[in-house]
Formats: structure tokens, sequence, C-alpha cells
């Protein structure tokens, strides 16, 4: 979970450094807006995928999951449909594709553990009973 926080936080501040260059260097933005668009969608879903696991549960991470198929699919197919074959941009989805599955796996995680804990209190709660 730490991990997914840190990713998370480092494409954020990867879109704060595009504003900062934008504001410095307007033509780099222009020539790297994929790469910013990128940072900025993989931090927004990272969050939707933990937020989504914590409301629905384990619905929220299958939702999650499709939608992170979705994305990289209409990825694939606007770069066919615009004849790019950027190497660097493949680089960048597949790298978003893995901190976005990551986090997927640490929102999973913090619903084992919030299982975990509903029997604990089930468990308690059914002693309390049993001694009244």
């Amino acid at each position: 979970m730490l991990l997914a926080g840190i990713l998370t936080y480092m494409s954020f501040f990867v879109w704060i450094f595009a504003v900062f260059m934008y504001f410095r260097n307007k033509e780099f933005l222009y020539k790297n807006v994929q790469y910013i668009y990128y940072a900025i969608t993989t931090v927004f879903t990272s969050l939707v995928a933990y937020y989504l696991s914590l409301f629905f549960g384990y619905i929220g991470i299958f939702i999650t999951i499709a939608l992170l198929l979705l994305w990289i699919s209409v990825t694939i197919i606007q770069n066919k449909k615009n004849n790019k074959s950027n190497k660097n941009l493949k680089i960048i989805l597949v790298l978003s594709a893995v901190i976005l599955l990551y986090s997927l796996y640490s929102a999973y995680e913090h619903q084992q553990n919030i299982d975990w804990y509903n029997q604990e209190v089930d468990k308690v709660i059914g002693q309390e009973n049993q001694q009244d």
C-alpha cells in the first residue's frame, strides 16, 4: 500500500513538473503533452481504484480492472488511428498500467484487512452475546 501511494504521488509530482515547465518553456509542454496526460490519468485512476474498493468492496476492484482495460485499449486504438508508433509512449503506458495494477492489489489487500477485522468483531460480539 505504501508503494502504491508513493507511485501515485510521484505521478502527481510529474504533473506539477509539467505545470512548472509550461510557464518556463511552453514548447516542452507541447512536445510532451501525452506523457503528462498519462501521469494525470494514472493519479486519478489510482485514486478511483482505491476508493471504489473502499465503497464497493470486491465489486469495485473488478469495475476498476474493467476501466483499466478499457483505458489501455482506447489508448492503443488512438495511437493506431494517428499512426504513431512512439516507443516512449508505450513504455509510459506499460508503467502506468503496472502502477495501476499495484494500486488495485493494495486496494484488494485493504479489502482483505477489512474482511478480517469484521470477522474478528463478529467473534467478539458473538462471545459477548453468549456470556449474556
